[in-house]
């Protein structure tokens, strides 16, 4: 029988570029009573380095609440511009973004987060949003 080796995680800024390649692709993510999809639909241009990404939520539950936090988490470290309806809590500067919404929802819901917009130095891909009630 082998000994049992615990893996060990290294970050290595070289092997992360290939990451880069999605950028702008469509995601879906379901975690809890929501469901989520974004997209990247505007890029940088002409030296400007903010990307603006539309975010949906889709509620799946058997109740009802008035406040939405949700966490965006980056291939790379991005500063927070803004959100169209949502008010940034944390982050900026790092992975991943924090902002709070303030949105009644019903148990099953589709809610428009409008844009989030990110300044980065590189074109930044969205790994994952985690929306929580």
């Amino acid at each position: 029988m082998k000994k049992y080796v615990k893996p060990i995680v290294l970050a290595n800024e070289e092997l992360a570029e290939g990451v880069y390649a999605c950028s702008g692709s469509n995601g879906h993510h379901g975690h809890g009573c929501y469901t989520t999809d974004w997209h990247i639909h505007q890029v940088e241009e002409c030296g400007r380095k903010d990307y603006r990404i539309q975010v949906n939520a889709h509620h799946r539950a058997n109740h009802t609440r008035c406040e939405q936090t949700a966490y965006f988490m980056f291939s790379c470290a991005v500063e927070f511009v803004s959100s169209r309806s949502g008010c940034y809590v944390s982050g900026s500067g790092t992975n991943t973004i924090v902002v709070k919404y303030r949105y009644h929802q019903n148990p099953t819901d589709e809610i428009g987060l409008g844009d989030l917009i990110v300044k980065c130095d590189v074109a930044p891909t969205v790994m994952d949003v985690k929306v929580v009630d």
